[in-house]
């Protein structure tokens, strides 16, 4: 492995997310590729974050923003 090749690729790559913020889009992905391993995942969460979720959406499931909230160790968190 050579360690400089790394920096050339991430370099090149129109999609990497080196340098950028991930963004909602990239949860979003976690969410319907890998919705098993988010879900385990959800405990480990301990950054501040706001849900703001309507309780009549059919595209999503609010109970799974209850559940980020309740499992969350963040101590900043709030759910509207």
């Amino acid at each position: 492995r050579e360690p400089s090749q790394g920096n050339k690729y991430v370099k090149a790559n129109p999609l990497s997310l080196q340098g950028l913020t991930p963004r909602l889009a990239t949860a979003l992905q976690l969410g319907f590729v890998y919705p098993d391993w988010l879900k385990e995942r959800l405990s480990e969460v301990r950054t501040p974050f706001m849900i703001q979720h309507g309780l009549e959406d059919r595209v999503t499931d609010p109970n799974t923003s209850k559940q980020l909230y309740n499992e969350a160790i963040a101590k900043d968190k709030t759910l509207k």
